[in-house]
C-alpha cells in the first residue's frame, strides 16, 4: 500500500497512529500565538500589524514588506 500512495512505511504508520507531524505541531503552535496577538489587539489587528508582533516575540514569519 505505501508503494502505491508513494509514501514510507514509518509516516503511514505514524498516520494509523493519528501522531501529528512535526510540521503540523509547529503550525498549531504559530496559529495559537497569531490568536494570541489578535485577541490582545481587541480583535483590531490584521496581518501587517500580527506579524510585527510575532517579530517583537522574536518569531519569524513571512509577511511581504518587512524587513529581515
Amino acid at each position: 500500500m505505501c508503494m502505491v500512495f508513494k509514501v514510507s512505511r514509518s509516516r503511514f504508520c505514524t498516520w494509523l497512529r493519528n501522531e501529528l507531524s512535526d510540521t503540523a505541531i509547529e503550525n498549531q503552535i504559530l496559529t495559537d500565538k497569531i490568536k494570541i496577538a489578535y485577541g490582545n489587539s481587541k480583535q483590531t489587528y490584521g496581518s501587517p500589524r500580527i506579524t510585527q508582533e510575532l517579530y517583537k516575540l522574536d518569531i519569524k514569519v513571512s509577511r511581504q514588506g518587512l524587513p529581515d
